[in-house]
């Protein structure tokens, strides 16, 4: 019996849980706790609530346990918990390249007739454990339903991510040292974007990080920091994302034709770690912006929950002016929001929104909806280069956006000779 089971959000919701029948599919979780799942009848306020089965996993710390529902994520129609044909969805039946190596061997030396050979032993691969003189250089850790590689580890057991945009079809961020589920990019550029036909056995994937349920109303192309779009905060408005941080294991069993939480790409989903976050906020006064605008980071957790408060600062560059902060996800925290509000009597502006982990670095990438050309790129510390084209498209102008302001550092003209 499971007494004071506690919600997503940690509240204590006073249900009296019986099982209906055995534990099943248990296997120990990556925070020392159990993940299960099992049908049960429960009981609350004395009502009866007959649930199928449920999902659940244990945090324990120290002496102290506490159990938690995971909600199901639901791609397309389909369920993390439905039953499904692995073949239909590519979960299997598609040859994708997994992990590349190379071979590791000594040259042999000796009379130059019969010296310089390697000792290569061919790679095994039905054995892969018995290749001890191959060195594996790169591993394609997830990939996306589209054939693009997201996620990549190397030797070292280091990460590097991208982020697709404008329907699936261009990196718009770049991550080294970070998993594709620490990442999230935002320039409001790509929200009308789409090339594809959905009547043809397509459908919509979620967001990986978006402000995207605000376009109708905060969408604004009158200014922007980088390519033609921006969000638009009004007087005393705050807009915000939200993302549940749930932990599920990384290795993928096919022994079952239920689909696994693991076996979908997700969205962003930050692990226990630091992050840094960092955008642009505009207003048309002179004044610096330091109090005027917030961007609130609400962190939810099994024992309560938190803010962290970041405001802009540094100077203001064309208008715009940078806000930066860190903060931390703990061990317990399940779900994290993501806030910008104006405590002014005048509205906003904000763009180029990132978040990585802290000990990562980050390029991120805006274009042209129309043509698709290279229009920004945002380097570290995330200012930008801009990139301006000529009427044939050919790149005229190269700038740099710095302290001192915005530099030009490059420019090209070009004609063709007229025929007499």
């Amino acid at each position: 019996m499971l007494t004071g089971l506690n919600d997503f959000y940690g509240n204590s919701t006073k249900i009296i849980c019986v099982p209906d029948s055995f534990l099943f599919n248990t296997k120990c979780s990556q925070n020392g706790g159990l993940d299960f799942s099992f049908k049960f009848t429960c009981s609350y306020a004395g009502k009866v609530i007959s649930l199928q089965t449920v999902y659940g996993q244990t945090s324990c710390f120290g002496s102290k346990c506490v159990y938690k529902t995971i909600p199901a994520e639901s791609y397309c129609n389909i369920s993390s918990r439905d039953t499904i044909n692995p073949f239909r969805l590519g979960l299997i039946g598609n040859f994708r390249p997994k992990k590349s190596s190379v071979p590791h061997a000594q040259r042999s030396t000796g009379p130059l007739i019969s010296s310089g050979l390697y000792g290569i032993t061919p790679f095994n691969y039905n054995n892969s454990g018995s290749n001890s003189n191959w060195q594996f250089t790169l591993e394609n850790s997830s990939i996306d339903p589209f054939g693009k590689v997201i996620e990549t580890k190397d030797p070292l057991n280091r990460y590097e991510s991208d982020l697709y945009g404008y329907d699936h079809n261009l990196v718009i961020a770049s991550a080294k040292n970070a998993k594709y589920k620490q990442i999230a990019f935002d320039g409001f550029e790509d929200y009308n974007y789409n090339n594809r036909v959905k009547k043809i056995g397509d459908c919509q994937m979620p967001e990986h990080f978006s402000f995207q349920p605000f376009k109708a109303t905060n969408l604004d192309s009158t200014i922007s920091h980088t390519g033609f779009k921006s969000l638009r905060i009004l007087p005393g408005e705050s807009i915000s994302v939200e993302r549940l941080i749930t932990s599920t294991n990384n290795t993928i069993s096919l022994n079952e034709n239920i689909l696994k939480q693991n076996q979908l790409i997700g969205v962003f989903n930050p692990s226990i770690d630091s992050y840094s976050i960092s955008a642009w906020v505009y207003h048309d006064s002179i004044n610096e912006l330091n109090n005027d605008i917030e961007l609130n980071v609400n962190l939810i957790s099994t024992s309560g929950a938190s803010t962290i408060t970041f405001k802009p600062s540094g100077k203001r560059i064309d208008g715009w002016q940078q806000l930066n902060g860190v903060f931390e996800i703990g061990a317990n925290v399940t779900s994290i929001k993501v806030v910008f509000k104006n405590v002014s009597s005048r509205k906003f502006y904000v763009d180029d929104l990132r978040i990585q982990p802290y000990n990562s670095t980050m390029h991120s990438y805006v274009y042209d909806p129309v043509t698709l050309k290279l229009m920004a790129e945002l380097d570290d510390n995330n200012f930008a280069s801009f990139y301006e084209y000529d009427e044939e498209g050919n790149l005229s102008r190269t700038k740099k956006e710095t302290e001192q302001g915005i530099m030009t550092i490059q420019e090209v003209r070009s004609s063709k000779p007229k025929i007499k």
